[in-house]
């Protein structure tokens, strides 16, 4: 075996993180079966099974492996690109509002609408 194609070791990393390959495909901006084809070929180029083919997917020691690589190399990735400037200043945060409140703001912007 020589080199690991960055793709397919990132799709195997979605498709754990999102748990099916539909979401993967989504979180990658390609169809399943371009998921499907990229774990085949990536089992293939290892000569080793990845995962099981359970609901949730469970990995196999070999797939395992490939997942810490996959983290691994999104950090560096990720350190890099923080270092040089170019990584993504924008975060997302999730927030929870209790209904009430949002009725109250929504009530006082309406009224103080012209």
């Amino acid at each position: 075996m020589s080199d690991l194609s960055l793709d397919q070791v990132r799709t195997l990393l979605a498709v754990v993180d999102e748990q099916s390959f539909d979401a993967a495909a989504a979180v990658l901006h390609v169809t399943p079966s371009a998921v499907s084809q990229r774990i085949k070929a990536l089992e293939h180029r290892t000569g080793r099974v990845l995962r099981l083919r359970t609901k949730p997917i469970r990995l196999t020691s070999s797939g395992q492996v490939l997942v810490r690589f996959a983290r691994s190399l999104a950090q560096l990735e990720q350190d890099a690109l923080s270092e040089l400037g170019l990584g993504s200043s924008a975060r997302t945060m999730t927030i929870a509002v209790n209904a009430d409140s949002l009725a109250r703001t929504t009530s006082r912007t309406a009224s103080c609408a012209p």
